[in-house]
Formats: structure tokens, sequence, C-alpha cells
């Protein structure tokens, strides 16, 4: 998979993580970020060991510690 600038994957099968990266923003949806999850999403669709996604984020909103 293509590293991203501001997402993080890990794909670990049957789950994958997608952590958005721009703590400094809150994590706020910006075009960059969400053309990179659209395209993450798709990637990660086309895996046949993938059966859920995650999606969080670093930083003080939507914090990955609270899953």
């Amino acid at each position: 998979m293509k590293p991203y600038e501001y997402l993080l994957v890990e794909a670990d099968a049957p789950i994958a993580v997608m952590t958005m990266n721009r703590p400094d923003r809150r994590n706020a949806l910006s075009l960059a970020l969400m053309e990179e999850l659209i395209d993450c999403f798709r990637a990660l669709s086309e895996k046949q060991d993938i059966r859920a996604i995650i999606l969080a984020a670093n930083g003080p909103a939507f914090q990955r510690d609270m899953i």
C-alpha cells in the first residue's frame, strides 16, 4: 500500500486500522485528507482478507485509545 501524508494504515487481516494523522488541526477533513481516505478505502476494499476497517485519529480529537 502506498504511503500517505495524513493517513497511517495498519492492515493485519482480517482488520485494517486507518488513523487520521493531523493532530495539529484536530484531524479536520481537508481536501487532501479526504482524497487519501477515499483512496485507502478503495485499496482496502480490494483486499479479500480485510473484513473490517476501523477509522481512528491521532491527537486530542477522535482518539484511537478510546477503541
